[in-house]
């Protein structure tokens, strides 16, 4: 088996110092044979991991079995990010394992697809909370803008609802109409139902 030691490093921080010697030594204490080194330093979450993206097209030749990482946090940016490549690796048949966490992801570990499955769920959740933030940060923007007494959404739209039956009774079609007064298909269709005209 061929082991490769992933370390990432934040901007703030430069030094992945202490992971590479934890993964180096958990390598040597069970007497693996070290594929090679992947080290990303001073880069955010967001930004491009070089060693991460080498990792990928290495594991793609198939030149690791296995991939050490100190952390989760460490491997991906997110949830999303972190399961899209694990999958990917575990399709290629290489193993994952987060050395200070305890998850592994080697095939014929007994809890891998269970921890595969608890990262997708949780992935969803991830995206769900997003979701919800960005409502929540719409719903006190549009209150915030209705208390300065700014116009919020699409701007009223005043037109002559005689003459969109005028129309109609001409024989023009919906499409004519929305062109002929400048207003919306869903308008014209809207107005032609109301049985109050």
């Amino acid at each position: 088996m061929r082991y490769a030691i992933y370390a990432r490093s934040a901007v703030t921080d430069r030094n992945c110092e202490m992971q590479l010697r934890e993964l180096r030594a958990y390598v040597e204490r069970r007497g693996w044979v070290l594929a090679g080194e992947y080290v990303d330093t001073g880069c955010s979450g967001t930004g491009t991991r070089r060693q991460l993206n080498r990792l990928m097209a290495d594991a793609h030749l198939r030149q690791i079995d296995c991939v050490l990482v100190w952390t989760l946090d460490r491997w991906g940016r997110s949830l999303t990010n972190c399961l899209a490549t694990i999958v990917e690796l575990c399709r290629l048949h290489i193993g994952w394992i987060a050395v200070s966490q305890g998850l592994d992801m080697c095939e014929g570990h007994p809890g891998s697809q269970a921890l595969l499955t608890l990262l997708a769920a949780l992935r969803g959740f991830e995206s769900e909370a997003k979701r919800e933030s960005v409502k929540a940060g719409m719903r006190i923007a549009i209150r915030e803008a209705k208390r300065r007494g700014e116009q919020c959404g699409r701007p009223k739209v005043f037109f002559d609802r005689e003459r969109v039956h005028s129309l109609r009774r001409e024989g023009k079609s919906i499409r004519e109409i929305a062109a002929a007064m400048r207003i919306g298909y869903g308008t014209v269709s809207r107005v032609l139902s109301d049985p109050k005209g």
